[in-house]
């Protein structure tokens, strides 16, 4: 599932979802003061169950950084 926080950019920790990748070191602050870098930026795909029980692929163009230490658990946060 994927919820929209207003941001313009998605974070994730793995490209599981990402395409059109490339390098990219972005620096990211938490709201913790965490500090971290992105690895790659790329395209979010996913693919939505809608109403009328249709499936259809959303791209959102260059609006993805991969920070693969962005995981958060309870010890850890970005």
């Amino acid at each position: 599932m994927i919820v929209d926080s207003g941001t313009p950019i998605h974070i994730v920790y793995d490209h599981l979802f990402v395409s059109s990748t490339r390098e990219d070191n972005t620096p990211v602050a938490g709201f913790s003061g965490n500090a971290s870098r992105a690895t790659h930026r790329g395209d979010l795909n996913a693919r939505v169950h809608t109403n009328n029980n249709e499936y259809i692929n959303l791209v959102d163009t260059d609006s993805t950084l991969v920070i693969p230490d962005c995981v958060r658990s309870n010890t850890q946060r970005l």
